[in-house]
């Protein structure tokens, strides 16, 4: 087994990871349940809003107890504060990264779109973006909508602020990953992410450190 598949392995018998999983779980329950109620498939997307806005924070609090925070990993942050945005409109990939981040102390804030992260940019100095180059909720015009975000993050802040900006995509097309490190972006993620390279990442950059 190398380093990403065992990092992959330790990850996927985490507390978080398994409750990653109970909350899809939830979610396509009560999916099933509305779609019964109507007499047809009410669609993820609805039921995905639905149950987040009436049960996700009850849901939370009974389930809180069982996700400890991650004071036996390997790494701990190298910096007293660090500050990301998550720039991903995927429901469970933002609660995913939020969640994993947060386990190490991170603060993270979320975009959805294009107009949503530069609203944050402007307002918030940060030290990690994540940004998925194929955003799909955002302005209709524009085309690898992840990309725009980090050519306009990188032309807003030149060069009084250089924040780590990591790329992802599920295209395993190498023109891709060349257009995201035209944009200025400074890794290239391939999805499904490995966490180990999520960490390898982090650590490279002086944003997490291995105990000793």
């Amino acid at each position: 087994m190398d380093k990403n598949e065992e990092s992959r392995a330790k990850f996927e018998g985490s507390n978080l990871y398994k409750r990653f999983l109970s909350e899809r779980e939830e979610i396509l329950k009560y999916k099933w349940i509305e779609s019964e109620k109507k007499g047809e498939d009410i669609g993820f997307d609805q039921a995905l809003l639905s149950w987040t806005k009436k049960h996700r924070k009850e849901w939370k609090s009974t389930t809180s107890e069982d996700v400890k925070p991650n004071t036996d990993s390997e790494y701990v942050l190298a910096k007293e504060k660090v500050v990301a945005l998550v720039v991903e409109d995927d429901y469970f990939n933002q609660n995913f990264l939020t969640e994993f981040l947060s386990d190490f102390g991170v603060t993270v804030d979320i975009a959805s779109s294009h107009l949503e992260a530069m609203a944050k940019i402007k307002n918030r100095q940060y030290d990690v973006l994540v940004v998925d180059i194929h955003l799909t909720r955002g302005e209709k015009n524009l085309k690898r909508e992840g990309l725009q975000v980090i050519r306009d993050t990188c032309d807003i802040l030149q060069q009084n602020v250089d924040p780590t900006i990591i790329a992802l995509s599920g295209d395993p097309h190498a023109l891709v990953q060349e257009m995201a490190f035209e944009a200025g972006a400074d890794y290239f993620l391939k999805k499904p992410m490995e966490i180990g390279e999520l960490i390898k990442v982090l650590c490279e950059r002086g944003i997490l450190r291995r105990v000793a």
